[in-house]
């Protein structure tokens, strides 16, 4: 049957070219015109179809804004091929058109081949589709990014560059000033923030082990952190009466002093840190030590910030040095046993070299070695006062404390109490010179320091050291 079916259709293609050739010279050359019109249009049909595929591929990637330039780019091509009239204007617009129908069935898919992935992609790649879009807890796209919104908030009261009461203009490391504003816009990758980017976790707060891990409830507001805030050399007592740092710092933040400000975007950023090293690497945090490290760095900060002694350059040759006449100088350390327990030694020298005396001493432990050098310092300048020394030279190895001292000390912390008193101190002396000098150069105090911690009260040697 298919044979017999074939020879049909040929016998008829015959048929149709007899009849062709019978036909006068001026019918043949108007059914050439209309079969090639004919064929014209199918290739116009053809290349229509193929840049209409096209179009949709470049569509998807472009998306709405690119859709006049499109226009624009298959107008042309329809005029360079000669289709103009060829085509209608209702095929014309279905060729050339993107329709909005065709984006949200992409957007569609992407949603949905993200949940068919079992929420199995990188927590940056979360991020970035949660920064760009914002994502409710039920996966539908809000009408205003949350991260915006706060960001809106932020920049317009507290982090405006211009302003004086930025968190940029803070006198603290980027790091601190970068965490703080990544906790007003709660970007930080608590428990609920990573839920609320689609991310299933069960944890809960790894302090209490009891609430839902919020960013404000990890750094703030847990149980646990009572003791932090409740010591804190600063009064931070209306964190009860707020439910986000962002909210918090908007009431109170243009209250509170630089040094406060400071030591706030400090103390958060080493209580994430903790809670980092409880929650992955199962330590347990010492959170007294948190304002201890708070206060030290802030020192830190604000005596590089100050210091006129910055830039003092270490003495030639790595050496001890004499004094000139009259100066006496003092080298002093401070020396820990394992248990914490400190004590301080210092040998006086004159302008020949000779030992002209010594001392030894016991120094509260306090958990803070810059803290007893500068304790111990004060002690061997007040051994120096009490034996008549007029003139006097000190030199230590603490840097920090030598700096701070060359410094106005005007911000809040233990170590600036301790500095104000040695400058004091030294106003009653008729010249008093306090230099740092690296712990090669300050060798005989080190091993006086360690020589006192074999004696339980302070000793003084007038003439010589107990060698």
């Amino acid at each position: 049957m298919e044979r017999l079916q074939v020879k049909e259709d040929m016998v008829e293609e015959m048929m149709e070219v007899t009849d062709l050739c019978k036909a006068p010279m001026e019918n043949i050359s108007s059914i050439m015109m209309m079969e090639g019109e004919r064929m014209e249009e199918e290739t116009s049909g053809t290349t229509l179809d193929r840049m209409e595929k096209n179009q949709e591929e470049i569509g998807g990637f472009q998306g709405r804004h690119n859709k006049l330039d499109n226009h624009d780019t298959v107008s042309k091509n329809i005029h360079a091929g000669g289709h103009v009239g060829k085509v209608d204007e209702k095929i014309q617009m279905e060729i050339i058109n993107i329709s909005n129908e065709e984006d949200e069935k992409e957007g569609e898919s992407k949603k949905e081949n993200i949940k068919s992935s079992g929420g199995k992609m990188s927590v940056r790649g979360w991020k970035r589709v949660a920064r760009s879009q914002g994502v409710c807890d039920n996966g539908e796209e809000e009408n205003c990014g949350m991260v915006k919104r706060k960001a809106s908030e932020v920049e317009g009261i507290i982090t405006d560059e211009e302003g004086e009461e930025s968190i940029w203009k803070l006198p603290v490391l980027s790091r601190f000033k970068v965490f703080l504003w990544r906790m007003c816009l709660d970007i930080l990758p608590t428990v609920e923030a990573l839920e609320r980017r689609g991310m299933l976790i069960e944890d809960k707060c790894p302090w209490c082990n009891i609430e839902n891990e919020t960013g404000y409830h990890v750094l703030v507001e847990c149980d646990i952190l009572k003791q932090i805030w409740d010591n804190a050399p600063f009064n931070f007592n209306g964190r009860s009466y707020h439910g986000s740092v962002l909210e918090w710092m908007v009431v109170e933040w243009s209250e509170w002093s630089r040094d406060q400000r400071g030591c706030f975007a400090m103390s958060l950023y080493y209580i994430w840190e903790a809670r980092n090293g409880k929650k992955f690497r199962g330590e347990n945090p010492n959170l007294h030590d948190i304002w201890r490290r708070v206060e030290r760095s802030w020192d830190e900060l604000i005596t590089a910030e100050e210091s006129t002694m910055s830039n003092q350059n270490q003495p030639p040759n790595l050496k001890w040095i004499k004094p000139t006449d009259p100066f006496i100088k003092l080298n002093v350390d401070i020396a820990l046993k394992q248990d914490g327990v400190g004590a301080v030694g210092g040998v006086f020298r004159d302008h020949e070299g000779l030992c002209v005396g010594a001392f030894s001493g016991k120094v509260p432990s306090m958990g803070d070695v810059t803290l007893m050098e500068a304790l111990g310092m004060r002690k061997g300048i007040e051994v120096a006062r009490d034996g008549g020394i007029t003139h006097i030279i000190v030199e230590s190895d603490s840097k920090l404390v030598v700096d701070m001292l060359h410094s106005p000390c005007t911000h809040e912390s233990r170590l600036s109490a301790v500095c104000k008193s040695i400058i004091e101190l030294c106003k009653q002396f008729s010249d008093c010179d306090i230099r740092w000098v690296p712990r090669v150069c300050n060798s005989s105090a080190h091993r006086m320091a360690r020589l006192a911690l074999n004696f339980n009260d302070d000793k003084v040697w007038p003439d010589s050291a107990p060698i």
